[in-house]
């Protein structure tokens, strides 16, 4: 089949079509699975882990396996080799363990990643953080469910992301955290070039009412206006 064909077949699939079942027919089909317009956007939102059975209310009620994280790694390796250094988009699945790890290899073999979007919960630290931003230089968005340590993640974002210009947070943001934020004079030098800042305050009722599932949901339709833009 020709190859343009098979490009804008490939385009109607989801990433674990691809990398589990597409790529792996034949070597054409292989060929038309590395073409670059499949790969703008990584969205890992489709995969399925032990871990994403179910959302429980708190983290530390995820039961973490060695299992799922050497499979969050065979998927980042294996997207990365097709991929070949395309992505500029990547959607972590919301209720994945994303541990330094991945983060760190996903930024080294995805240097063009302009928006990010992180889980809800992960085993991230502040290193990793800073160690993956050294490799996004042309970050753009990112998405983070949580705001710890505001001074280091906008050091690290204003150090070496110098387009970034939008931070959303998909937690609660309490009025007097960001009246903190204002009052550092540090984090407002390294924050000065962000074009938006969005999140929560804990009185909306949205999110009260929202339970964890269909919080993924509001992420994933603000991750599609976004990109349509």
């Amino acid at each position: 089949m020709d190859y343009d064909i098979l490009v804008k077949i490939f385009m109607s699939l989801n990433v674990m079509d691809l990398i589990s079942v597409v790529s792996q027919v034949c070597s054409s089909w292989r060929s038309a699975c590395c073409d670059p317009i499949l790969w703008k956007k990584l969205d890992l939102c489709i995969q399925i882990s032990d871990s994403c059975i179910y959302a429980p209310l708190q983290s530390d009620a995820w039961s973490y396996s060695v299992s799922n994280n050497n499979r969050l790694m065979n998927i980042l390796k294996t997207t990365s080799n097709l991929s070949q250094g395309n992505v500029t988009r990547l959607i972590f699945n919301f209720f994945e363990y994303v541990e330094d790890e991945h983060l760190v290899y996903a930024a080294k073999r995805n240097r063009n990643l302009k928006r990010l979007a992180l889980p809800i919960w992960s085993r991230l630290t502040v290193r990793g953080r800073r160690k993956a931003f050294k490799y996004w230089k042309g970050l753009e968005s990112l998405t983070i469910p949580d705001f710890k340590s505001p001074m280091k993640l906008m050091k690290a974002t204003g150090t070496n992301c110098k387009n970034f210009s939008e931070l959303k947070l998909t937690c609660n943001l309490n009025l007097d955290y960001a009246l903190l934020l204002k009052l550092d004079k540090t984090i407002i030098e390294k924050g000065s070039r962000l074009r938006e800042f969005l999140a929560c305050q804990t009185s909306c009722t949205i999110c009260q009412s929202l339970k964890h599932y269909e919080f993924e949901k509001v992420r994933r339709e603000d991750e599609e206006i976004s990109l349509a833009l």
